[in-house]
């Protein structure tokens, strides 16, 4: 799953980053780039929160390598810590929040913007992101881990 959504992160990049001629329509692939990144960290953030796993001889190798994949999510999400509050906001269609061209933004009551998530800012992170995911996790088979 979690390549999956790294695939429509990426996807939602490209879309984001193309014609601005269709305000609409970029506004939803600003949302659904959000909201896959979302998903994509909540894959992550279960994943590196798995506690008991089922082949025992394995296990020290395994912990190393999902403490440094949770280290990666924590990395992120320090970086981003507004991420899952512009998710949930943007979900919801919550007052408060626009959308310009590969940014959500927010203004105050005197007209200052202040951005608060850039597909241009953010993806480098989100890239990272994956890399560690990806290195840590690709090869451990998922259904070897119990949820907690």
């Amino acid at each position: 799953m979690l390549k999956f959504w790294i695939d429509v992160v990426r996807l939602q990049k490209k879309r984001c980053e193309g014609s601005r001629e269709k305000l609409f329509e970029h506004t939803v692939d600003l949302i659904f780039y959000i909201d896959s990144l979302g998903r994509m960290r909540d894959i992550a953030h279960r994943t590196t929160n798995l506690h008991r796993i089922r082949e025992i001889s394995e296990r020290e190798i395994r912990w190393k390598r999902l403490a440094k994949a949770k280290a990666a999510l924590q990395t992120f999400d320090q970086k981003w810590p507004k991420l899952l509050a512009v998710r949930n906001q943007l979900e919801h269609l919550d007052a408060g929040l626009d959308t310009r061209f590969g940014k959500v933004v927010k203004a105050d009551k005197l007209g200052h913007v202040e951005t608060l998530i850039s597909v241009a800012d953010i993806h480098p992170d989100v890239e990272a992101l994956y890399q560690g995911l990806k290195e840590s996790l690709d090869d451990l088979a998922l259904d070897d881990w119990l949820p907690p």
